[in-house]
């Protein structure tokens, strides 16, 4: 619960902090800017990240994965135990990926982000780099993140991803209150200024977050010994026998094959889970007008305010607490205290009987909560949504188009949480053949999402309505 605390007091203060701004921002950008940064350039950032680095983040946080026998080459690298030194190597790979995978990406979107005379528009190209440099720069922290993930330390995470928020948040109202000093003399002069002024917060966000991290390791013991630890880069790991063994029955490698393995079986996972968690913008950047982007992302941005706030710290925590539960606690060779299964298929024979019924238990009130919070959203938040959006925005371009299409989010609320939750149990459980059975049950969900979606956008009068209603039904399916 300690951890629970922790993730529920971050996200309390980088909504409140990040509500605030956008409050600010709201009232002095027109929706088409707010369009532009929360569904193009934030789609941009979250699918380099996503591809880059969900699969090993899910990947290392099972115990009963981390292989045994193992011990580390070098003798500068003795201070991290094995399993850690497993753990940081694999952390290396989502940077090699991210790399290419954002230049390629960058490129891609300033290729279709084209003007009225259909060519590339050259004033996006400096905000797409921006953010393909944000990404980037928060991928250097990977390593130093997982440590602290593996090792429970959420404390660690809530100041490094507060302290970003808040410098994300100052300096994008910084750059924005500067800048609207100036001789701005046209709308596009504001709204591209606005567009360079988020892309420049978000930069801040990864640089602090890093800063943040390599401060609090170097404190640890000095720079001296940060650099003796952690080496700044993969180290040999030795395990003793194996098939690949060679002389004296040791195997040395870098990354150990049976984690590259699952790791690349849940990539595949991942960029099917991705089209179906970003859908919806997707659809949006697509479908919609800049205008409707925006109000979708500001509906976006109200609506998943209680989902971020109590559903996905207890999410997160589930995902690091559950394989506890079932696997059991590394030792410090790095071996879990139950059996380890076979080819990465972590059933419940090599379990205790007490974590298994523990897990349970955990997994069954996260579901009631869950379910009994969405709950309330759904009675109260479809009520007084037009209420809320009066006292919070007084701008008449926001108050005729956002109130329905909050009212119908509050309905996809408890849905979220729900499959969530499930997400994050199956997550930590499930071996190499169920993740294959689920990739191709999610490629024939990601196809009926996409019509869904289309349907839908295009019948609904409100196509933002149309969308929030396909989301709901594309989380249905996923939990079912």
């Amino acid at each position: 619960m300690t951890g629970v605390k922790y993730l529920v007091g971050l996200q309390v203060f980088s909504r409140l902090i990040t509500f605030t701004m956008n409050q600010v921002i709201l009232r002095s950008t027109s929706a088409d800017v707010f369009g532009v940064v929360e569904v193009q350039l934030e789609l941009l950032l979250s699918t380099i990240l996503f591809l880059s680095r969900e699969a090993f983040r899910v990947t290392l946080l099972r115990p009963a994965a981390i292989p045994t026998g193992t011990t580390t080459r070098s003798a500068s690298a003795q201070r991290l135990s094995p399993s850690q030194q497993v753990v940081f190597n694999l952390a290396h790979l989502p940077l090699a990926i991210g790399v290419p995978v954002s230049v390629l990406a960058c490129l891609g979107y300033y290729k279709f982000s084209l003007t009225d005379e259909g060519s590339p528009d050259s004033r996006m190209a400096l905000p797409i780099a921006l953010y393909g440099v944000a990404a980037v720069v928060e991928l250097l922290a990977e390593p130093l993140f997982m440590l602290g993930q593996t090792g429970l330390e959420f404390k660690l995470r809530a100041q490094s991803e507060g302290l970003a928020i808040f410098c994300r948040c100052v300096v994008t109202l910084g750059c924005i209150s500067w800048w609207s000093r100036g001789n701005l003399d046209t709308g596009e002069q504001r709204r591209d200024t606005a567009v360079v002024a988020f892309s420049l917060g978000r930069l801040a966000f990864g640089a602090a977050l890093l800063m943040y991290y390599v401060c609090v390791y170097v404190a640890r013991g000095g720079w001296g010994q940060f650099v003796s630890k952690y080496r700044l880069r993969p180290v040999r790991v030795a395990k003793q026998g194996g098939e690949d063994s060679g002389k004296a029955g040791v195997n040395e490698y870098y990354f150990d094959r049976t984690l590259l393995h699952l790791a690349m079986s849940m990539l595949k996972q991942s960029v099917l889970k991705h089209v179906l968690t970003e859908g919806d913008r997707m659809a949006v950047s697509v479908l919609c007008s800049a205008k409707d982007q925006g109000v979708y992302a500001a509906a976006a941005n109200y609506g998943s305010l209680p989902a971020r706030i109590l559903f996905q710290p207890l999410e997160e925590s589930c995902r690091t607490t559950l394989p506890k539960l079932v696997f059991g606690q590394p030792d410090s060779a790095g071996r879990p205290s139950t059996a380890e299964a076979k080819d990465g298929r972590h059933g419940s024979a090599g379990a205790g009987h007490q974590g298994i019924v523990a897990a349970r238990r955990l997994l069954a009130v996260c579901l009631k909560l869950h379910v009994l919070l969405g709950l309330v959203f759904v009675v109260f938040g479809t009520q007084y949504a037009p209420i809320a959006v009066d006292l919070l925005l007084c701008k008449s371009e926001w108050i005729t188009p956002l109130p329905p299409v909050l009212s119908a989010y509050c309905f996809y609320i408890p849905v979220m949480g729900v499959n969530g939750i499930m997400e994050s149990f199956v997550a930590v459980i499930a071996g190499e053949r169920e993740i294959a059975a689920m990739n191709r049950m999610m490629g024939l969900l990601s196809v009926a999402h996409i019509a869904s979606t289309v349907v839908l956008v295009q019948s609904v009068p409100n196509g933002a309505i149309g969308l929030v209603v396909a989301n709901s039904l594309n989380m249905v399916l996923r939990i079912a």
